[in-house]
């Protein structure tokens, strides 16, 4: 988080940086600064803006496909706009037992990948999803693989979870334009989004 002493430093650096070049006056400097000043707060806002865009296509993903495979959860949410200058945060709330039998574990790790798999399809190329990751290897992991079929599980659980995001794209951005709208949804939310048009949803 940039504080507001720090923004101002750095207003004040990129203003002088602008005057050693242009030879500006004292008033003509003190504008400069302000002008500065503006422009960082404006980017650090349409930052803010995309990241909070960008971790509701992830929760959204995350809830679409528990709701396809039918894994159990309570709530989708993410933070509100205002509620602090901190990244913004999400989380899908699971509730049941984590699976043990191959097929149900299987579906288990896809839900895990289309988080990021949507995140990918939103415009993110690099997801932060390494909470998913670890929790999808540990799962595998209990299944008793080698490390190679282990490696061969997980790489056929990004495909399968590529190709859900791909398939259910209009149902994920429905549910990531609710969460964006509203901050929280129920399951049986999610479920209703699967066949409505976008804009019903704000």
């Amino acid at each position: 988080m940039m504080e507001p002493q720090e923004r101002v430093t750095r207003a004040a650096l990129a203003a002088l940086d602008v005057a050693a070049k242009s030879f500006l006056s004292v008033d003509d400097l003190e504008e400069e600064i302000r002008a500065c000043s503006a422009r960082l707060i404006w980017r650090r806002a349409e930052q803010k803006a995309e990241n909070r865009r960008q971790v509701a296509y992830h929760e959204a993903g995350h809830a679409a496909a528990c709701t396809d495979a039918g894994i159990p959860f309570q709530l989708a949410s993410i933070g509100t706009e205002d509620a602090s200058t901190q990244p913004t945060l999400g989380r899908v709330v699971l509730s049941g037992p984590e699976p043990v039998d191959r097929f149900a574990v299987e579906a288990y790790v896809i839900m895990l990948f289309v988080g990021p798999a949507a995140e990918r399809r939103h415009g993110n190329a690099f997801p932060a999803s390494d909470l998913d990751n670890a929790h999808a290897v540990r799962l595998a992991q209990s299944l008793g693989f080698s490390d190679r079929a282990r490696e061969r599980f997980l790489a056929l659980c990004v495909d399968l979870a590529d190709d859900f995001a791909r398939d259910s794209w209009p149902w994920i951005s429905r549910v990531a334009e609710a969460l964006l709208a509203h901050g929280r949804l129920t399951p049986a939310d999610v479920l209703a989004l699967r066949d409505v048009p976008l804009e019903a949803v704000a």
